[in-house]
């Protein structure tokens, strides 16, 4: 078994309770220069390594987004560690330096395992990624599995495989 983890890392600047602060993480880059950015970053990166096994493949997929790939792991504890990144993620902190306030991050996370919801490596990212923008659009710092979101055709073939009953066929049990 394998499962897929696809994040995104949104910075919030600290002014108070709210998330008013909220940003995409390019816009760190952006108002507060790469090095703010890299630093992020760096952080980002050290909480995956930290919520993951050695085994297990953390790597950046594209500007803002992550993937985690961990193998032999059943879809429970795949959400498990999924959520586990999420929650470090919101206790992360990046100084920016220069007297400005404080970063903190939150994540959305998108699931997908195989076999369970598909056979296709290709599919794995696509269905994850569906997933990651369900947990966007569902106000983001979540995670989304996207076996609660759809009945995948991998998902159904495996729940419509019937055990032989222990009567032998044809029995009246």
């Amino acid at each position: 078994m394998v499962s897929l983890v696809v994040s995104d890392i949104v910075a919030i600047e600290d002014q108070g309770a709210d998330d008013n602060g909220a940003f995409h993480f390019k816009r760190v880059n952006d108002e507060h220069g790469h090095p703010a950015g890299d630093l992020a970053l760096i952080a980002f990166a050290t909480v995956l390594t930290g919520s993951t096994r050695r085994s297990d493949l953390a790597a950046r997929y594209g500007g803002e987004e992550f993937v985690v790939v961990t193998s032999n792991t059943s879809p429970s504890e795949a959400a498990l560690v999924a959520e586990k990144i999420r929650l470090a993620v919101a206790r992360m902190r990046v100084d920016i330096g220069k007297g400005r306030e404080r970063l903190h991050f939150s994540t959305s996370v998108g699931l997908a395992n195989f076999p369970q919801d598909t056979t296709s490596g290709h599919d794995l990212i696509r269905l994850a990624d569906e997933a990651l923008y369900a947990a966007k659009g569902q106000g983001r710092n979540r995670v989304v599995d996207i076996a609660s979101m759809v009945r995948t055709p991998a998902r159904a073939r495996s729940e419509n495989k019937k055990e032989p009953s222990p009567m032998g066929e044809g029995s009246l049990n």
